[in-house]
């Protein structure tokens, strides 16, 4: 049970984005450094498999920017789903995406998002130290893998990175490969082959 007056996770994350966009408003800073930096993680992310005429599910969506990274790139999904735990998110994804896309406001850790599933994505979800850390981290990747008929794909901030931050919680790769072997499946590859402080696990079915 969580410490009363403690933040949990969720609510961490909730905090911090919160004031970002309060900071930054619709710019990508309010969730990346960069749009570059943004763009090489989610073209890892879209290497997992095949995406033509799938159904997708984006863990902290954010402002929808994966979607419009895959439709850039023609990769014609059948569907996007997409769930961010900050109303202000939400809201500027709702006006900047197409009105056939759903998107909720939501709690992916306590709630359930309806729908069907082919593959699960969370990008840029799993950076903020907390003393639950491992907990949340298995839990969501656990939660998307069981939501997705396919598989699911998460990054991370590598424990390798030469130029780490005070905020950031910076992930040992073999310690996630481990986590993810034990607690979702044994059927996993972890990507550490495209920014030296990055890393990426495909979950498969």
């Amino acid at each position: 049970m969580p410490t009363p007056n403690v933040l949990t996770p969720s609510q961490k994350y909730y905090g911090y984005f919160r004031k970002r966009f309060s900071q930054y408003g619709e710019d990508v800073k309010a969730l990346w450094g960069s749009t570059a930096s943004q763009e090489e993680r989610f073209q890892i992310l879209a290497e997992i498999g095949p995406l033509q005429g799938t159904d997708i599910l984006d863990v902290g969506c954010g402002f929808g920017d994966f979607y419009a990274f895959l439709r850039r790139k023609g990769a014609r999904i059948r569907s996007y789903t997409g769930v961010d735990i900050v109303p202000d998110m939400v809201s500027v994804a709702r006006r900047r995406l197409p009105g056939n896309v759903r998107l909720f406001r939501a709690d992916f850790t306590k709630e359930e998002i309806p729908g069907s599933f082919d593959w699960a994505f969370a990008s840029g979800i799993f950076f903020l130290p907390h003393t639950q850390w491992s907990e949340y981290v298995a839990s969501i990747l656990r939660k998307m893998y069981d939501s997705a008929r396919l598989g699911a794909g998460a990054n991370f901030l590598s424990a390798q990175s030469r130029s780490k931050d005070s905020l950031s919680r910076y992930a040992r790769p073999g310690l996630i490969l481990d986590l993810a072997l034990r607690r979702v499946t044994d059927r996993a590859v972890l990507r550490h082959d495209y920014r030296q402080n990055d890393f990426t696990l495909y979950l498969y079915k």
